[in-house]
């Protein structure tokens, strides 16, 4: 299995018409890898401060509720706010990582294991305040971002054999088919193999 981290789930995004619409979609671009990449949507509950977040989308609630119970989605823990938690008193991060797991087992009907930390704030208290709370916490991988895979899928440096059971990152709201050609790849084995069998996709 490849997991797909989707960071930001679901902050006010301009880009879209509908912020649940564009991320619907994505998702449904990672069930075209056939089973074989899980899209793990990083869930932010509250927003930014006087901003929105997931809690204001009941649709997509529902939507990530649903998908969870398939087995074709795995939420995980951003944070109850969309914020650097390595500024905020230890405190704030053990009430935050506390009120967002039970909102994530009230609401999307699991329990967060990971917590996947905003701007890949990481230290050792950090991450023992997680593990008191029962999460671990992820930091960020840049090797691993959606652009830089995909690039090297396309190039020949990576093979798809290489990512299993790894993270590659994203966020909802960029990526453009870069997820949809992820999956293909996934699907076919390599990116040569996607873009014979769809070469409109994998043009340009």
């Amino acid at each position: 299995m490849i997991y797909l981290r989707d960071d930001d789930v679901i902050v006010r995004s301009g880009s879209y018409r509908s912020e649940f619409e564009r991320f619907a979609r994505v998702h449904r671009w990672t069930l075209e890898a056939e089973g074989s990449l899980l899209h793990v949507p990083t869930i932010v509950v509250e927003g930014t401060p006087g901003s929105a977040g997931l809690q204001d989308y009941p649709e997509c609630i529902e939507y990530i509720r649903g998908e969870t119970e398939a087995g074709r989605m795995a939420p995980e823990l951003h944070g109850m706010f969309h914020i650097d938690y390595a500024a905020e008193s230890a405190e704030t991060v053990v009430q935050h990582l506390e009120e967002g797991s039970e909102w994530m087992e009230k609401n999307l009907s699991r329990r967060p294991r990971f917590w996947y930390t905003p701007w890949g704030a990481d230290n050792e208290l950090l991450r023992e305040l997680a593990k008191q709370c029962g999460l671990e916490l992820r930091g960020v991988n840049r090797k691993l971002m959606l652009p830089a895979v995909t690039g090297k899928l396309r190039s020949g440096e990576l093979e798809i054999e290489e990512l299993d059971d790894r993270e590659v990152m994203m966020h909802w709201w960029e990526g453009g088919k870069r997820v949809l050609r992820l999956a293909k790849s996934i699907a076919h084995g390599s990116w040569e193999k996607a873009a014979q069998a769809d070469p409109e996709l994998f043009n340009g």
